[in-house]
This record gives C-alpha cells, structure tokens and sequence, in this order.
C-alpha cells in the first residue's frame, strides 16, 4: 500500500469521525454525550485523546516504590532531553534551508 493512500485513508476516517462528534454533540445526543464521558474519549481538531482515573491507584502505589530512582530517572530523562533538543532544532533548520534552496533555485540551462 502507498504512503499517501494509507495517509489519504487515515485523513478520511479522521475527518469523518470530528464530523459525526461535531454533529452529535451540537444535537445534544444525550447517549452519545453519556457514552464520551464514560469512556473518557475526546474528539478536538488534530487530537483523539482518552483519559481515564482508573490507573490512579497504581500510579500512586509506584510513586513509593524506590522514591530516589525515579527521581535520578527523571532528572537524567530531563538532560537527555535539554541536550538532544539543540541538535534536532539544527537538522530542522538545515533540512528547511536545503528544502527551500531547492525549491526556489530554478535552472539555469534551457531545454532545446
């Protein structure tokens, strides 16, 4: 399957799930509007999200499990983070100058 077809196909059941959201909760579709909160289900514009209080009990039981390690896990998460940040802005920026560079530049010998 192509890229673009399997993107085109992900852009359409998208698209057709905000409408029907849309649609369902300008009616008031009250078994819709019960079944979202339920669930924990959000549509919104470039976002799906689920949330959900059921893992509370159990984030919090891991909170006391070796308390230091998750500390020192975050805090060395945290400078991995701050120190692969620059680099990927450089790609970024490197790889929009090539982009636009070969976009903009038009040839300069004629077809015969």
């Amino acid at each position: 399957m192509d890229f673009f077809v399997l993107l085109a196909i992900i852009v359409v059941f998208y698209v057709a799930l905000l409408f029907f959201d849309l649609t369902l909760k300008s009616c008031s579709h009250y078994p819709y509007l019960m079944l979202m909160q339920k669930t924990g289900l959000s549509v919104g514009p470039f976002q799906l999200r689920w949330y959900t209080t059921s893992l509370n009990r159990l984030i919090l039981k891991m909170s006391f499990w070796q308390p230091k390690f998750q500390t020192n896990w975050f805090t060395f998460g945290s400078w991995i983070t701050i120190c692969l940040i620059i680099p990927s802005i450089c790609l970024v920026i490197v790889s929009s100058v090539q982009l636009c560079k070969k976009i903009f530049t038009e040839p300069t010998s004629e077809p015969s």
